[in-house]
C-alpha cells in the first residue's frame, strides 16, 4: 500500500484567558480523560498512563521555578491526533466521514486548497492551505476548523509536557470538577492559583502539531484504520523517547504475530460481560508491569502481559522438544519465520489460502490474514487459556477477591482507592512516587521553617489515601486466603478468636507471591496442557486414530486434577501443599506455625531461581496431579510422568553427591559403595516424600527403579518392562 498521509497544521497553545488558546486547552487531553476505560476495545487503549508525580515535580517547576525566572523556557512540540467519533459514542470511529480535497478561493481573494471530512457545517476536520502559482503555500496562512462535538484531540506525544500546561490552566480556571479529571486532581493541588498568578505566564508558549490522516476516510479500502493509525504513530514517536515498557510495547506493537494474538487474548479478557458468572476481568491482568520485571506489583494483577505474551509464544512456536524437565531451549524472540508447524496449528492454509500461508512471517504480515486467524488461535488456544485463568483454583480465589473489592469501593468516599487499585497502568506506581515527592518536599520546609498549612494539610491528605489503599489490599488479600481455604469443611485448626489466622494468610500471600503468579508456574500450567494433547494428537494423526477427548472435557478433567489438590478439602492436606511449595508449616494449630524445612519442590526439583525458561520444572508437578480419563491421553502423561520422574530423581542424586563429598572431602573424591548406598537412599526418601505430598503416596518409587535411574545415560531411559540386573 501507498504511505498514508499525515496533514497537520504546526502553531502553539499558549495561556490567554480568552480566545483561541484558552478554548484549545480546554478541549486537549490525555485518552483517560477523552475515552472511558469501559467503552474502549483492547485494540483502542492506545497510551502509557501519565506519570503524574513526575509532571508535578519536575516539569512544572521547569517552568515556574523563580531560580529559573529568566532563562529560556522550551518544551518540544506535543503532537495531537483528530479522532473522529460516532454520534453519541464515546470512542473513536474506525473512519473518518467522506474526505473531499477541492480548490476554493478565499475570501480574500486568494486561492486556497481544503481537504475536510464530512459536509460543511457537520464537518469533523477542515484543513485550508493558500495556493501561490498552483503550489501548496506551507509556511503562512494555514487553517485549520474542528467541530469538537464530532472529534477529539487525543495527545500522541508529549503527553506530560501538556499535562504541565493543562494542569495549570485548570488550576487558574478551576476546570478540575470532571468526573474523569478529579481523580488527579490532588497531585497538582500544591500549585495554587495564588502560586501561579505570581509568575509572569503571558509569554509561555507550548508548541503543538494537529494532525490527522485523511486517507483513512469511509472510503478507504487498505489495512488500517483510525486507531491503528494513531496507535503506529504514538509507538514511533515514543520509541526515541523515554523508554516504553516491553508490555506495553507488545500491546502496541503491529508487526509481530505473536503480540497480535497476546492482544486477541488480553482483548475477550477486557471484553467480559459484566454478569459473567466468573470474577476475571481486565483488572487481573498487569499490562504495564514496571520496569520490565515479570513480578507482578498490582495488587488486583493474578497475571500480566509479559506472562500471557510468553505462554502464547511458547504455544505458537513449540517444535514440541519439551524435553522432561530442562529448561526450555531456543530463543524465540529471534524467531522471525513461521514454519508449518504453528501455521498447521491454526489451520492457515484452509484460512487464508496458499499463497498468502508461504509468505506470512512472524513480523510481516497482513493484518487482514492475522484476523481471519483469530478464529482458529481462540479454539485451538485462547479459550483455554481464559478457561485456566478462571478455573485454576488459586487464580479464580485471587479474581473472586479482587472483584469483591472492587465493588465495595463504588461507593467509597476517596475517589483516588479505586483507580489507585484498579485502573492499572501504573496508577499505583505513580502515586507511590508522588507521595514520595512530597513527603521529602515537606520535609525539606520543615526543616527550613517554612512549612505552610497547606502542605501539612495536603500531607495528611496523601498520607490517608495510603493508608486506605493498604487497608483495602489487606482485606482483598484477606478475602483471598479465606477463599483459598474455603473447601476445608473443618477450619478450627486455621482459625484465632474465629477469624483466619494472620499466619495462614501470611503463607497464603506468600504462595501467590513466590509461585501462582510467576511466569514458569504459569506458563507450566498451560503449556504443560497443550504439550501432552499436541503430542497425542500427532500420534493419532500417524496412526490414523480417532482425535482425543480435547476440548473443554479434557481441559476440565484437568482443572480439576490440579484443583484437587491446589483447593485443599482438609488441613492434611493443606499442609501438604505448603510442604511442596512454602514448606513445612509443622503440626497443631495454625497460631503454632513456622517453617520447618525447605519447600519439597525446592529440595527435590530445582533449588536454583525459577526464571520463564525453568517452567518444565513445574510441570512435572502437573504430570504428577494429572489423571486422565481418555486412554490415549493417559499413556501419554504416564510417558512423560515417568520421563520426569527418572529426571528429578538423576538431578536430585546427583546433587545429594557432590553436596555429600564437597561436605567431607572438600574435593572430587568418588565415595565409597557405603557412601554411595546413603545417598541413593536419602535421594529416594526425599523424592518419595514429595510425590506422597502431592497425593500419590501409592506410585512411590521403588529402590529397584531408583538404581536404575542413576545408572542409565541422561539421554536415556530404561525399558520400563525390563527389571535388568542393576545390582
Amino acid at each position: 500500500e501507498k504511505s498514508i498521509e499525515v496533514r497537520y497544521l504546526t502553531s502553539h497553545v499558549g495561556f490567554d484567558a480568552t480566545g483561541d488558546s484558552n478554548n484549545l486547552l480546554s478541549h486537549i487531553a490525555p485518552v483517560r480523560e477523552i475515552f472511558d476505560f469501559n467503552d474502549l476495545d483492547f485494540s483502542e487503549i492506545m497510551q502509557r498512563d501519565i506519570d503524574d508525580a513526575r509532571v508535578t515535580k519536575d516539569m512544572i517547576p521547569y517552568l515556574l521555578d523563580p531560580k529559573n525566572r529568566g532563562l529560556v523556557k522550551f518544551f518540544p512540540p506535543i503532537v495531537i491526533a483528530i479522532a473522529a467519533v460516532d454520534k453519541n459514542e464515546a470512542k473513536p470511529s474506525k473512519f473518518y466521514p467522506p474526505v473531499t480535497r477541492t480548490q476554493e478561493q478565499h475570501l480574500d481573494g486568494y486561492p486556497q486548497d481544503v481537504v475536510q471530512s464530512g459536509e460543511l457545517g457537520g464537518e469533523v476536520f477542515r484543513f485550508e492551505c493558500p495556493l501561490l502559482d498552483g503550489e501548496l503555500c506551507l509556511h503562512d496562512g494555514a487553517r485549520l476548523k474542528l467541530n469538537t462535538s464530532k472529534s477529539r484531540l487525543i495527545i500522541l506525544d508529549g503527553q506530560h509536557r501538556a499535562m504541565a500546561l493543562l494542569a495549570l490552566h485548570r488550576n487558574l480556571k478551576n476546570q478540575w470538577s470532571d468526573a474523569k479529571r478529579a481523580p488527579y486532581a490532588n497531585y497538582y493541588a500544591q500549585w495554587t492559583r495564588e502560586a501561579i498568578e505570581g509568575f509572569d505566564l503571558s509569554a509561555l508558549r507550548l508548541p503543538v502539531i494537529i494532525c490527522a490522516f485523511p486517507d483513512v476516510d469511509s472510503s478507504y479500502k487498505g489495512e488500517l484504520d483510525i486507531t491503528r493509525a494513531i496507535r503506529a504513530m504514538f509507538l514511533t514517536l515514543n520509541k526515541t523517547a523515554r523508554k516504553v515498557t516491553n508490555s506495553r510495547n507488545v500491546m502496541l506493537d503491529d508487526s509481530d504475530l505473536i503480540a497480535h494474538f497476546t492482544r486477541v487474548l488480553l482483548s475477550d479478557v477486557k471484553q467480559v460481560d459484566a454478569d459473567a458468572s466468573h470474577s476475571l476481568r481486565i483488572w487481573n491482568v498487569e499490562l504495564d508491569q514496571v520496569e520490565d520485571r515479570t513480578q507482578i506489583t498490582s495488587p488486583a494483577a493474578i497475571t500480566g502481559v509479559s506472562h500471557a505474551y510468553y505462554a502464547v509464544e511458547h504455544l505458537l512456536l513449540n517444535d514440541g522438544k519439551v524435553k522432561d524437565i530442562a529448561p526450555r531451549a531456543g530463543k524465540f524472540k529471534s524467531i522471525k519465520a513461521i514454519d508449518a508447524t504453528l501455521l498447521d496449528r491454526l489451520a492457515a492454509v484452509d484460512v487464508i489460502g496458499n499463497a498468502e500461508t508461504n509468505k506470512m512471517r512472524r513480523d510481516n504480515y497482513r493484518e487482514s490474514s492475522a484476523v481471519l486467524l483469530e478464529k482458529a488461535f481462540r479454539e485451538r488456544y485462547g479459550n483455554d487459556i481464559l478457561r485456566i485463568w478462571r478455573d485454576f483454583a488459586p487464580f479464580s480465589s485471587h479474581c473472586r477477591a479482587a472483584y469483591n473489592t472492587h465493588s465495595a469501593l463504588g461507593g467509597n468516599v476517596n475517589a483516588q482507592v479505586r483507580p489507585i487499585l484498579f485502573d492499572g497502568q501504573s496508577t499505583g506506581r505513580n502515586f507511590e512516587e508522588y507521595l514520595a515527592f512530597f513527603k521529602d518536599r515537606t520535609a525539606e520546609a520543615k526543616k527550613a521553617k517554612s512549612l505552610s498549612p497547606f502542605q501539612e494539610q495536603h500531607l495528611a491528605l496523601l498520607n490517608g489515601t495510603k493508608a486506605a489503599v493498604e487497608d483495602q489490599v489487606k482485606s482483598m488479600y484477606k478475602t483471598r486466603a479465606d477463599l483459598f481455604i474455603d473447601n476445608i469443611a473443618q477450619k478450627t485448626d486455621l482459625k484465632t478468636e474465629g477469624v483466619l489466622d494472620p499466619k495462614v494468610v501470611k503463607i497464603v500471600n506468600g504462595l501467590y507471591q513466590n509461585v501462582f503468579t510467576t511466569v514458569a508456574f504459569q506458563a507450566a500450567v498451560v503449556c504443560g496442557f497443550f504439550h501432552v494433547m499436541e503430542r497425542v494428537q500427532s500420534k493419532l494423526t500417524e496412526l490414523d486414530g480417532d482425535e482425543p477427548s480435547t476440548g473443554v472435557s479434557a481441559l476440565q478433567e484437568y482443572i480439576d486434577c490440579l484443583n484437587k489438590y491446589f483447593r485443599p478439602g482438609t488441613v492434611p492436606q493443606l499442609r501438604n501443599l505448603l510442604k511442596v511449595f512454602s514448606g513445612n508449616p509443622g503440626s497443631g494449630a495454625a497460631s503454632t506455625w513456622k517453617e520447618e524445612s525447605e519447600p519439597l519442590f525446592r529440595t527435590v526439583v530445582y533449588g536454583g531461581e525459577m526464571k520463564p525458561d525453568e517452567w518444565p520444572k513445574y510441570r512435572y508437578i502437573g504430570l504428577e496431579l494429572w489423571e486422565p480419563s481418555d486412554e490415549a491421553v493417559k499413556v501419554e502423561v504416564e510417558r512423560e510422568r515417568a520421563t520426569c520422574r527418572a529426571a528429578v530423581f538423576r538431578a536430585l542424586h546427583n546433587r545429594r553427591k557432590n553436596e555429600f563429598v564437597q561436605a567431607k572431602y572438600n574435593t572430587k573424591q568418588e565415595p565409597n559403595e557405603d557412601e554411595k548406598k546413603e545417598i541413593l537412599a536419602k535421594a529416594l526418601e526425599l523424592h518419595n516424600e514429595l510425590i506422597d505430598a502431592l497425593g500419590k503416596g501409592k506410585s512411590k518409587i521403588e529402590l529397584k527403579q531408583a538404581r536404575a535411574w542413576i545408572q542409565t545415560p541422561a539421554d536415556g531411559e530404561p525399558d520400563q518392562e525390563d527389571d535388568g540386573d542393576v545390582d
